[in-house]
Order: structure tokens, then sequence, then C-alpha cells
């Protein structure tokens, strides 16, 4: 996969989001598909796995999967794609990872 550039307003953006929607898996998504495969309007459409904390959204592109990112909410979920990780068996470009189940209430926890 190409190397991606943040830029700041790329950041700034990001903490828009996290404050609206709680997380940035999807505006990750978006951008990323706009940017690298000039894709501007993906299909989210949300893939449930073992259970409906785990979840994976896919890009694909001429029938290639080019991006594949994962929301993991909750410590069982979160603890499994870090065993995926180190063992080096991990399919995700992105991994959002949340502790509470079905993600933050009420979007994520600031610490002041």
């Amino acid at each position: 996969m190409p190397a991606i550039l943040v830029t700041r307003s790329v950041v700034q953006s990001l903490i828009l989001i996290s404050m609206i929607l709680g997380g940035y898996a999807e505006f990750a998504f978006i951008w990323a598909a706009r940017e690298l495969y000039s894709v501007d309007s993906p299909d989210l459409k949300y893939t449930t796995r073992r259970n409906a904390d785990l979840q994976e959204l896919t890009l694909s592109v001429g029938g290639d999967k080019k991006l594949k990112f994962a929301l993991a909410y909750g410590f069982r979920n979160i603890q499994n794609v870090v065993q995926k990780v180190k063992q080096g068996r991990c399919p995700y470009d992105f991994v959002e990872v949340m502790a509470c189940p079905s993600g933050e209430y009420l979007g994520h926890t600031l610490l002041h």
C-alpha cells in the first residue's frame, strides 16, 4: 500500500469527526479510498464478523480488495486482533479499537 501523508488539515478533520461520531474508521476509510484509489464515494457496508462488536469495511476496486478496515469493540475482540498482529496474521490496513462493547457510549472518552 502506498505511504499516506497526513497533513494538519487531515488531523483537524479527524478530531472533528471523532468529536461527532466517536471514532475515526469511517472518516479514515473514505479519505483513504479517495486519496489512494480515487474512489469519491465508497460503499460503507459493514460486515459483521464473529459478533456485532467486530466489523469490517472493505474497499474493492475492479474486483480486487484494496483496503480492509476493522472496528473492534470490547476487550475480547481487541485481544483477538492484537494476537493476530503479534503473529503477523492481521489482514487489516486500519483497526479502530474501543474498550467498551458496542463502541464508546456517546462518543469517545476524553481525559482532561
